[in-house]
């Protein structure tokens, strides 16, 4: 466990969130190389279908995107995960120069360092370890011809919309005229195949919620039992988003720094939320933040895409 120097305002965002109500916290805290494990695990689940259609679209129009995009590209990917997605864009790319993948978990970004390397000997390829909602991490060593943002997965759907927009925004601030964002988007569908995908089987995904616990325990010491608590998702119908929490079964009681938070048995905390879009609606917010709309392509069934967006 780090310092507690090192930590007050870790201790202080989270004891904020848990006194909300409901209580939330930051899906920041999935993620530690367990959770990075867990969410690759994830997304085999055969319920889980975001990864496979967004890989269905590469595979079948990886060429048409590539065209969009142009030779000699620098990609920059936000939250790159694994890098397998990265993968299959290069293959379709033209002369690619350099990739850049960005994460939060310095695991992912080892993971995908590798499979880049593997896979394109000769391609540049210079990892930053940065949290890109805070901002886009250029480095120095890139220069602006030819780059290209992407974005793949939902992740933008675990921004409520008006911060969705406003980060889009801001993004649209770093990037130069002409640059390019490619960027996933999951569409609205049936909720009965939502709520299978955030309730696998295999209770992977129960797993992955309850990680944040395990995570804020090693980090803060905050004394959570884990296994007094359950995972919840569901599709909200009337705002559009799966919601994912943490039920108490038990009473639980937790310190946070100074401070300690009393749970009762049926008590919710709110970890996630995964908003979904149509098309239509993700151009009319990515409009408003400021960007051209050049193209969009999604799998056969239409229940993923990926948006292709400029700044003019």
């Amino acid at each position: 466990m780090a310092k507690p120097d090192m930590l007050s305002g870790q201790w202080q965002a989270v004891y904020e969130g848990l006194c909300e109500r409901p209580p939330r916290l930051n899906p920041k805290w999935f993620y530690d190389a367990r959770g990075s494990a867990l969410f690759d695990a994830i997304t085999r689940q055969p319920e889980y279908y975001p990864t496979r259609a967004e890989e269905e679209i590469l595979a079948s129009q990886g060429d048409s995107i590539a065209r969009w995009i142009g030779p000699d590209a620098q990609v920059a990917e936000l939250g790159a995960g694994n890098g397998e997605k990265a993968v299959m864009l290069l293959r379709h790319l033209e002369r690619p120069r350099s990739y850049v993948p960005t994460d939060i978990s310095s695991a992912s970004l080892e993971a995908a360092v590798h499979r880049i390397r593997q896979a394109y000997a000769g391609l540049t390829v210079e990892a930053v370890a940065a949290d890109f909602f805070d901002g886009l991490p250029w480095p120095e060593t890139l220069s602006e011809e030819g780059r290209c943002l992407v974005f793949f997965g939902s992740t933008i759907g675990n921004m409520e919309p008006a911060e969705a927009e406003n980060w889009l925004r801001r993004l649209r601030r770093s990037l130069k005229p002409g640059e390019h964002f490619l960027i996933g988007v999951d569409l609205k569908k049936d909720p009965a195949i939502l709520n299978r995908a955030y309730n696998d089987a295999a209770g992977i995904t129960a797993r992955f919620n309850l990680n944040a616990l395990v995570h804020l325990n090693r980090v803060l010491g905050a004394g959570f039992h884990p296994e007094r608590w359950h995972h919840q998702a569901g599709y909200n119908a009337e705002r559009g988003r799966v919601e994912m929490y943490l039920v108490a079964t038990e009473p639980e009681r937790i310190r946070v720094g100074e401070h300690e938070i009393s749970f009762r048995p049926g008590d919710r905390i709110h970890t996630e939320n995964s908003y979904k879009y149509t098309i239509e609606e993700f151009h009319q917010m990515s409009r408003r933040a400021g960007y051209r709309i050049d193209a969009v392509w999604t799998d056969p069934r239409k229940w993923f895409s990926l948006h292709g967006i400029s700044v003019e």
